[in-house]
């Protein structure tokens, strides 16, 4: 059975295996299908201790490669505090812009931290 993305728990659970690097931050892209069904998991940059560059053309790329309808967008910060940076929200909003004009819908960006993520989707941090 597929592995469905219904809530930002979810999310991270699929990209918890990949994880790896607590010093740097890491950029990971889950491409869903219609129903939400998870299509892959992709670390998709690994960035310094506290910023990133979101590879926007790799990113619309992969997600194309791969048949995604819709698209998760998470990142690590190994500074512990899952609130975005200013950074963190213009890039996520490029990235939906630039989505939206492949046909491809950003269901949400979530950014880890110790033991929380904040879900752009939401606007909330939830413990996990």
């Amino acid at each position: 059975m597929a592995t469905i993305i219904t809530n930002p728990q979810d999310a991270y659970a699929a990209i918890k295996p990949l994880i790896s690097r607590t010093e740097q931050e890491e950029v990971f892209i889950i491409a869903l299908g219609c129903n939400h069904n998870v299509k892959s998991v992709k670390l998709a940059a690994i960035g310094d201790i506290d910023a990133t560059v979101f590879p926007k053309r790799y990113i619309y790329q992969q997600l194309c490669i791969d048949g995604a309808v819709s698209a998760i967008l998470a990142h690590t910060h190994p500074s512990g505090n899952p609130k975005p940076s200013n950074a963190d929200i213009k890039a996520t909003r490029e990235l939906q812009e630039g989505l939206k004009t492949l046909g491809i819908t950003l269901c949400d960006h979530i950014i880890i931290g110790d033991g929380k993520i904040f879900s752009f989707d939401s606007d909330s941090v939830i413990t996990i």
